[in-house]
């Protein structure tokens, strides 16, 4: 069976401080004949932020942002969910990871979001030590195991990982991908949408947030 079905996913990630959130992603599924279907899903549950969030917005955004379409340490992950529609968050990138002397793709390795036209975001564990050439961008993906009508794969030209990033702690999870291309919100990529980023100050204590990304049913 191919396509979009529900189910109840585990999705692993790491944070800095326990949260239970609103949520979408991506899991694997067993489905009939022994195939595999890959799915996105959200979650609805009460959100409690222990951290503010105060960003500088370096890179400004090129078009409207964040409209839908259609735990502590290591150990930390999302669990459960439901089936979110196909593109209803259209900033959601899926970061593959290639094997650049034997030139093929080694599948999904990490989430992240497009953050304006030609760059995207991701967690810095996900790049710390890799090289552009190691990695490339899907946008406007839904099953990760079938090539969508919308997706568009894309090469990175230069990764900038955050420079207080400690691999120990965690702190300053995230880096900033500059794609090969730039993305038109207007014409070819009109179907997606950069994901809106804070204002410097703004405090997000208490408020509602969304995770997404691909994962699993169970551990």
């Amino acid at each position: 069976t191919q396509g979009i079905n529900v189910a109840v996913p585990v999705l692993k990630a790491k944070f800095r401080a326990e949260v239970h959130v609103r949520q979408v992603g991506h899991g694997a599924k067993p489905a009939t004949g022994g195939s595999t279907s890959t799915y996105v899903r959200k979650e609805e549950t009460k959100t409690i932020l222990t951290i503010s969030s105060q960003v500088r917005v370096g890179i400004s955004n090129d078009a409207e942002c964040g409209v839908r379409g259609g735990a502590r340490g290591k150990a930390s992950q999302i669990v459960g969910g439901e089936m979110a529609a196909p593109l209803e968050f259209p900033w959601q990138i899926s970061l593959r990871l290639l094997n650049v002397t034997a030139n093929y793709d080694k599948g999904h390795y990490c989430g992240g979001s497009i953050i304006n036209a030609q760059h995207v975001m991701t967690a810095a564990h996900c790049v710390l030590g890799g090289i552009p050439e190691q990695y490339a961008v899907v946008v406007g993906e839904q099953n990760i195991n079938v090539e969508d009508p919308t997706e568009e794969r894309i090469g990175v030209q230069n990764i900038t990982v955050h420079p207080l990033y400690d691999p120990d702690t965690f702190v300053y999870d995230y880096s900033i991908l500059k794609l090969n291309k730039t993305l038109d919100f207007n014409g070819q990529e009109k179907h997606l949408m950069p994901i809106c980023l804070p204002s410097l100050n703004q405090n997000f204590d208490g408020q509602t947030c969304t995770a997404s990304g691909w994962g699993l049913t169970k551990d």
